[in-house]
């Protein structure tokens, strides 16, 4: 069976390949954006990358991890009061029209943050982190950064507005995105396109409104499967967005960097229909289907041999024009299918014991990964034996037990000498 998991294992390497080598099957988008990437919110594969390692300034984008760090680390009813220090904006910077000592819950600073990008709400809630945590805002995302794996971003303030150290590549914000997506109470917030912050101590209500264009049908490049997003500009930065989009099962986060006004949501358009005309969600190997065998030892001896099965159907978004004729012979190393199997085992098994996994990387990043189970049972002789197997708990009082009944034994064994000697001591006086 050995020449199942070989076959198997070049089944998905085929599949990656023609991946990689798209171009053979549909046309890229031809966009104006310096760096952009297409990224899968469902495992981690990217179906389209430009200069996606290339750095470049975030602008406004960068409050996607500024609303995850609060949410993350904060409290949605906390009370946060305006400073003149956040109220401290560069001329034409964007705002809510907040006022010093003016009061707004946590929650409804978010949604001033991500729908309407509310710069002086940035600083607050960064002053508001800090407070609570005791920590400085640029260590709290260095940290978040190291636990995401990422190198090529350094966000020196909440907002994104231009600082020379502050940059990111638009693989780094997909991650980023991926991350603060999967959050229930950013994807409520981000997906929102209107929401009303109530009076507040000094001011009446605020109706917030996504700056988001592609969410509205009136717009021109509107796309229905677009569920919400980021914008950003700043002049060093261009046009930045990070749009997340759903249809035909295939979840997705568009990053544009670095382009202009006329064509950032042009961009974005042309990515989107690109991902979800050409790309669809495949099954890849089917649950059940054998991908090895393993052998089980007894007396140094094969005794039998387990057949190991995939747990569910493996499932990958690959292009609809797939073709595998001479794809093999493509010596990309980019993807790598990892089999991680025991060579043999030593004891009883049950049909559906977890007996290894299958992991695929994309970059030598883990982008989809099953468990492989046992199909069949296998016993060994040992197990059949009507030996009792105390259980681990009864095994102190079993112990106590034996102690006790030996020194019962003893004693009777004493007792019984001593009366034996007494007997024949009085035969000898009869």
């Amino acid at each position: 069976m050995k020449l199942k998991k070989y076959l198997i294992l070049s089944i998905l390497l085929l599949f990656y390949f023609c991946l990689l080598n798209i171009q053979i099957f549909a046309k890229e988008p031809e966009i104006v954006a310096n760096n952009a990437i297409i990224y899968s919110l469902d495992n981690d594969q990217i179906l389209y990358h430009k200069n996606e390692k290339l750095s470049s300034y975030p602008a406004s984008i960068t409050k996607i991890l500024t609303a995850l760090l609060v949410i993350e680390n904060g409290d949605l009813e906390d009370e946060l009061q305006m400073s003149s220090k956040a109220l401290n904006l560069e001329e034409n910077s964007s705002n809510i029209g907040m006022k010093k000592n003016e009061k707004i819950t946590v929650k409804d600073a978010l949604y001033g943050l991500l729908l309407e990008s509310a710069n002086e709400i940035a600083n607050e809630l960064s002053y508001y982190l800090e407070k609570k945590l005791n920590q400085k805002y640029v260590d709290l995302v260095g940290e978040k950064l190291k636990s995401l794996g990422l190198t090529d971003t350094a966000f020196k303030n909440p907002s994104g507005l231009h600082d020379g150290n502050h940059y990111t590549t638009a693989y780094d914000m997909a991650v980023i995105a991926k991350e603060a997506f999967s959050n229930p109470t950013f994807r409520e917030i981000i997906t929102s396109i209107s929401y009303t912050i109530p009076q507040t101590n000094l001011t009446g209500r605020r109706d917030l409104f996504s700056s988001h264009k592609m969410l509205y049908s009136s717009f021109e490049y509107y796309h229905k499967s677009v569920l919400g997003g980021k914008t950003g500009f700043t002049s060093e930065a261009g046009n930045t967005l990070v749009t997340f989009a759903s249809m035909n099962q295939i979840n997705v986060v568009v990053v544009v960097l670095k382009s202009n006004t006329n064509n950032v949501y042009k961009d974005t358009y042309r990515l989107l229909e690109y991902a979800f005309k050409h790309f669809s969600k495949k099954i890849v190997i089917q649950k059940d289907t054998i991908v090895d065998e393993v052998s089980v030892i007894y007396k140094n001896e094969t005794f039998d041999k387990v057949r190991v099965v995939l747990d569910s159907d493996f499932s990958l978004v690959l292009p609809d024009e797939l073709v595998t004729t001479n794809i093999l012979e493509n010596k990309n190393k980019d993807f790598e299918v990892k089999i991680s199997l025991p060579k043999e085992l030593h004891d009883s098994v049950s049909q559906g014991d977890l007996i290894g996994t299958i992991k695929v990387y994309q970059n030598t990043k883990l982008i989809t990964s099953a468990n492989l189970l046992a199909q069949n049972s296998v016993e060994l002789p040992a197990s059949k034996t009507n030996i009792p197997i105390i259980p681990a708990q009864d095994q102190y009082a079993f112990y106590l037990l034996n102690n006790v009944l030996f020194y019962i034994s003893l004693a009777c064994l004493a007792f019984l000498s001593y009366a034996l000697y007494i007997l024949k001591k009085e035969e000898k006086k009869i």
